[in-house]
């Protein structure tokens, strides 16, 4: 650090965000007449309210615990350890009165006492030279865990490995972490925990930089981008390295030279309303780790299908892939095949669904289900001597007592903890336009590119980048939580207070893009898409920030990097603007004839 020709340091303040979820936590639980529970939950995890309940319940057995899920109404991570006390409250309510109890929390409750999005904090120091290339990074990053560290990611290891360098590669680094207790309800897993706030770490210093030498940021995160043979921070060499290429690409696509252009004059006409462009690039490592999931097959003498699989369906599309990967395995028509729900008897030690992985792991054990199947069955069709339909076939290997019905637990090649699986790379260019007088914006356009491998299915993989950058939206403009300076009471509880992004705040116009690549890895060189998304969408952030900048040079206000505070809100806009309204601009009378 002391050897480059140009530093700057500063710091990041990001607060939390709720998950809402439109279904709020619930639970019903019944006693069985030997003694245990049948449990209905909202829970993206059975196993953990599984030996929840045997714990508070003296050790009582795990076979004697049924918890099953058919779907829930969206989780984000807000229905992982934050439902375990809701199916607790059920079972012990079930226990007492020896009748079925429904434990049903409220939105109010759920935002006032339940976990959220950690809080972050940053200190910095950046060395760089005068082109802008990195040279040295001193961070210490702050999370509010809450009054505990239960579900705190700053303890994570791969979190910072992973995520800190976002795309950018930077010779030196020193990382510091602190965990910090407060008497805000512990802090949990919020859809991309971790890896949003410190990915937007990343892009901010770039944003900074540019600032500091007068360059435009987008030449400057150019310069940075990672190259192939590189080292990442996570220790792995760079193979897949994308980011380069998609970068230009999208650079080209979205005519982004010929609308800064048209930006620049827009502002120079425009003393009230200002337009901004940024550009953030996105390596977003995915590991497997060792979570594992049962899935469970059967077939029918009529030849339909049945599956249940330890994944919990939460919108998020696995029901749908399973049945893809099952019909292609099987040869059969998606007709034929039905989901059921999930349940601790049919999916016994299934792991928690979330990080973007579930789908891949659980149709990777339904694809070794049905290579059992098929290979029992082909003992049966290679005596037939002639062609036979499906039903056909089935009630053949029915009558010449093939086993039917195929169980598998597969654990994800190299399932090492810790151990990097393969890269999602992406791209996304967003446009603003704020209102200076009132600190109003609207995200006029978004140009996102995301490197899916080949999709297993677009449809369900665009929806999901569509809903994780609107979420992320949600973290960098609208969402804010409140807290008494007094009591340390959650003010913002309700949609009074508290604003999700809605239909107005989704993107004007928006060019969604699905770049193929080969990953052998993923199952049919599929990859995620559930999370990486909203590491980008703090190019909306940038993007205000410059409209900010425009003005306040306008008004020779500017002094150094402007620092916002998140969210973006009306509020928050207005008071990094620094208006003074009578002196800023100018007052036109009229005369009345």
């Amino acid at each position: 650090m002391s050897s480059a020709p140009n530093s700057v340091c500063g710091q990041i303040d990001l607060g939390s965000q709720y998950h809402f979820y439109m279904e709020s936590q619930i639970a019903r639980a019944e006693t069985t007449d030997e003694g245990g529970f049948v449990i209905e939950a909202a829970t993206q995890c059975q196993k953990w309210i599984q030996e929840a309940v045997s714990y508070v319940f003296d050790g009582l057995p795990a076979n004697s615990i049924e918890v099953k899920t058919k779907r829930i109404g969206g989780a984000y991570g807000g229905k992982a350890t934050n439902s375990i006390p809701i199916a607790l409250a059920a079972a012990l309510g079930a226990y007492v009165t020896d009748r079925p109890c429904r434990f049903h929390a409220d939105l109010k409750t759920c935002m006032a006492s339940l976990g959220t999005r950690l809080p972050y904090s940053l200190n910095y120091t950046v060395g760089f030279d005068d082109d802008g290339k990195l040279l040295a990074l001193d961070w210490s990053v702050y999370a509010n865990t809450g009054v505990s560290k239960i579900d705190s990611e700053i303890d994570d290891d791969n979190e910072f490995r992973f995520f800190a360098d976002s795309a950018y590669f930077c010779p030196n680094r020193r990382i510091r972490r602190f965990a910090c207790g407060s008497n805000i309800a512990s802090g949990t897993w919020c859809r991309a925990p971790g890896s949003l706030q410190l990915s937007a770490f990343a892009d901010t210093m770039m944003e900074h930089i540019a600032d500091y030498l007068n360059k435009d940021s987008i030449a400057v995160k150019l310069g940075n981008l990672y190259q192939t043979g590189q080292l990442a921070l996570d220790g792995q060499i760079l193979t897949d390295c994308r980011i380069q290429e998609m970068f230009e690409c999208l650079l080209k696509k979205a005519n982004v030279a010929k609308r800064q252009i048209a930006i620049k004059n827009y502002n120079q006409n425009n003393k009230y309303k200002k337009r901004g462009l940024a550009v953030t690039p996105m390596k977003y490592p995915v590991t497997w780790q060792s979570v594992k999931f049962t899935v469970l097959i059967s077939i029918y003498t009529d030849g339909s299908v049945v599956v249940s699989h330890g994944g919990i369906e939460s919108g998020q599309g696995i029901d749908t892939k399973i049945v893809q990967v099952v019909a292609y395995c099987l040869h059969i028509d998606v007709e034929h095949i039905a989901v059921q729900r999930t349940t601790t008897i049919t999916s016994a030690n299934s792991e928690v669904t979330g990080s973007s992985t579930t789908s891949e792991i659980v149709c990777r054990s339904a694809q070794r289900c049905c290579e059992i199947l098929v290979e029992r069955m082909r003992v049966v069709k290679v005596k037939q001597t002639r062609h036979l339909t499906w039903e056909e076939l089935v009630t053949a290997c029915f009558d010449a007592d093939v086993d039917l019905t195929a169980s598998c637990q597969r654990a994800p090649p190299d399932h090492k903890l810790g151990a990097r699986t393969y890269n999602i790379w992406g791209v996304t260019a967003t446009e603003v336009e704020v209102d200076i007088l009132t600190g109003q914006h609207i995200v006029r356009q978004v140009d996102l590119v995301e490197d899916a491998g080949i999709s297993l299915n677009p449809v369900i993989d665009i929806g999901q980048i569509q809903g994780a950058f609107v979420m992320a939206l949600g973290f960098w403009l609208n969402e804010e939580m409140v807290y008494s300076s007094n009591t340390g009471k959650l003010l913002t509880d309700g949609t009074w207070e508290y604003k999700p992004p809605t239909t107005k705040d989704i993107p004007v116009k928006w060019n969604i893009e699905l770049a193929k690549s080969k990953n052998n890895i993923g199952l049919y060189n599929s990859k995620a898409t559930g999370e990486p998304p909203l590491c980008m969408a703090v190019s909306a952030f940038h993007a205000i920030r410059h409209c900010i900048d425009d003005s306040l040079h306008e008004r020779h206000r500017k002094d150094g990097f402007t620092k916002l505070q998140q969210p973006l809100t009306p509020v928050n806009v207005k008071e990094a603007l620094d208006l003074e309204p009578i002196q800023d601009f100018s007052v036109f009378s009229c005369s009345i004839m």
